[in-house]
């Protein structure tokens, strides 16, 4: 008898299965967002939302509204809202 092996990649299908989003991030560099995946139930699979920041100007401006989204979108993921493309 021999014993199967669970494979990275089957691993991270049951973890999609069991949390249906991942928490936001910020991106610095030649352009700022702030961005996500979600599981779209239309599609089936998990999709990409970004917030662009490049419109702020300064630094700071930008690490404040990247906060801000960040704050207010892992508060509603996790109260189990599901993001409309």
């Amino acid at each position: 008898m021999s014993k199967k092996m669970c494979t990275s990649a089957t691993r991270k299908n049951r973890l999609s299965d069991v949390i249906p989003y991942t928490l936001p991030q910020l991106h610095t560099g030649k352009t700022w967002y702030v961005d996500f995946f979600c599981f779209d139930l239309v599609v089936g699979t998990m999709r990409r939302k970004k917030y662009h920041l490049d419109p702020y100007k300064t630094i700071s401006e930008r690490k404040a509204r990247a906060t801000e989204i960040i704050t207010s979108v892992t508060a509603r993921l996790r109260s189990g809202w599901i993001w409309r493309f």
